[in-house]
């Protein structure tokens, strides 16, 4: 088998409506099912959770429009995916007690930078990890917000996955505060969700 160093880089480029099941599908992943278990409760009548979270891709609004995001093809498919926007969603206080616990604590970190260039997703398929396909999906996402005018990057990320942790240290993201995950089945108990912020290079 070839290393990495060997394979052909990932081509990115901006996401369309037609790739709304394929980030679907990477968001899930970014969440460890979590998008599966909450989509499966919207799925209308005989539609799977697939095809409501593509629903809401697939539409020109909302944090998880596929204008907001950019996907990484390899071997004629999408291999990766990077939802980014800038942060300008304030939710109140009686919404926020409204939401799900997962949805609530996430909204209260991200209420700690508002008006930061949000990371928000980011994924890539465990075939295609190690080529750097990851870090050009951050670098594009920095790129974004500099071309937007952001000053900081904000990226939310579960306590347990270390090895992304680990990149983000060394690209210099440093922790600003962290929530507990309630639990769930692929998290472990007593968890945390992570902020981390850092500077947008050039800004």
């Amino acid at each position: 088998m070839p290393d990495a160093a060997t394979l052909a880089p990932a081509a990115l480029r901006p996401a369309t409506p037609a790739d709304a099941r394929a980030v679907a599908l990477l968001w899930d992943m970014a969440n460890a099912g979590h998008v599966a278990s909450v989509f499966a409760r919207a799925a209308p009548g005989e539609g799977t959770w697939l095809d409501a979270a593509a629903d809401e891709i697939k539409s020109p609004w909302g944090e998880m429009s596929w204008k907001n995001a950019v996907v990484a093809e390899a071997e004629g498919a999408v291999v990766g995916a990077l939802v980014a926007l800038r942060l300008t969603r304030r939710i109140g206080r009686l919404d926020l007690m409204r939401m799900a616990p997962d949805q609530r604590v996430h909204y209260e970190l991200l209420a700690k930078v508002h008006g930061a260039w949000l990371l928000r997703d980011l994924a890539v398929l465990p075939a295609f990890r190690g080529r750097g396909i990851g870090a050009a999906l951050l670098d594009e996402g920095e790129r974004r917000a500099r071309a937007a005018g952001c000053e900081t990057l904000a990226i939310t990320t579960h306590e347990t996955n270390a090895a992304f942790r680990a990149h983000l240290a060394r690209r210099g993201f440093a922790e600003i505060d962290a929530r507990p995950v309630r639990r769930h089945a692929r998290y472990a108990p007593e968890s945390r969700w992570i902020l981390l912020t850092r500077p947008v290079e050039g800004a």
